[in-house]
């Protein structure tokens, strides 16, 4: 029920391949379509960046970017990792296993 409201309401932002699984798309894809709804994001662009260096979490089930761009939205951590996605200053790193983790680090 979440992953699905989480791909409506990306869908609403006119991204493209929001509801695309890692598995669909490669890991460059993802990151593009993240880094299209972090930019859209107004609630995540008021955030700075501050000290941040790092967002990580663990999601079980299919990987996509409305999925993952709907849980960073909901820390403070997560939409400052945002701003960095979508200002090109951080990378996405995903392990994907049955609990797959996601990690959004600062660029060096």
């Amino acid at each position: 029920m979440i992953a699905q409201r989480a791909e409506i309401r990306a869908a609403r932002t006119r991204c493209a391949r929001t509801d695309r699984s890692l598995k669909e798309v490669n890991l460059p894809k993802l990151m593009a379509a993240l880094r299209c709804l972090a930019r859209k994001d107004t609630k995540s662009l008021r955030e700075g960046t501050g000290e941040w260096q790092s967002t990580s979490f663990r999601e079980r089930g299919e990987l996509n970017a409305a999925r993952i761009w709907t849980y960073l939205r909901g820390t403070k951590s997560g939409r400052r990792a945002l701003v960095a996605l979508a200002a090109g200053r951080a990378k996405l790193v995903v392990r994907a296993s049955d609990r797959s983790r996601v990690i959004v680090r600062a660029r060096r």
